[in-house]
């Protein structure tokens, strides 16, 4: 945040999810246990200079929402998703990255987990 780019990437959202987006691209086939980290924005446009995109495929999705804005709680909430959720449901994974989202403005990060039915 302190070379300006959360301010820069605010600036271009001009997509289908407001506020700054996490995206978490699994790198486990590549790297054990590893994944990558994408601080983006929804945008729509011709990709500005120094800036990199990454196109999602459609797919359906699941949204879950913090009970608070403290870091730990979006913690937690991946702990619900992962040990809670997926286990009792009839969803899978659909196998593309998921997203956090960071609407800003008081409001609670939502993690988004792209599914499919089994």
């Amino acid at each position: 945040m302190a070379d300006g780019i959360e301010e820069r990437l605010n600036g271009f959202n001009n997509g289908a999810i407001p506020g700054l987006v996490g995206i978490c691209v699994d790198q486990r086939e590549l790297h054990d246990n590893q994944m990558e980290y994408w601080i983006a924005t929804s945008y729509s446009g011709e990709v500005p200079e120094g800036l990199v995109s990454i196109e999602l495929p459609e797919s359906h999705w699941v949204v879950f929402e913090a009970d608070e804005l403290e870091p730990e709680a979006i913690q937690r909430l991946w702990h619900y998703i992962m040990t809670e959720w997926f286990p009792s449901t009839s969803y899978q994974h659909a196998g593309i990255p998921e997203l956090e989202v960071y609407k800003g403005d008081g409001t609670p990060p939502q993690v988004w987990i792209p599914v499919k039915s089994l």
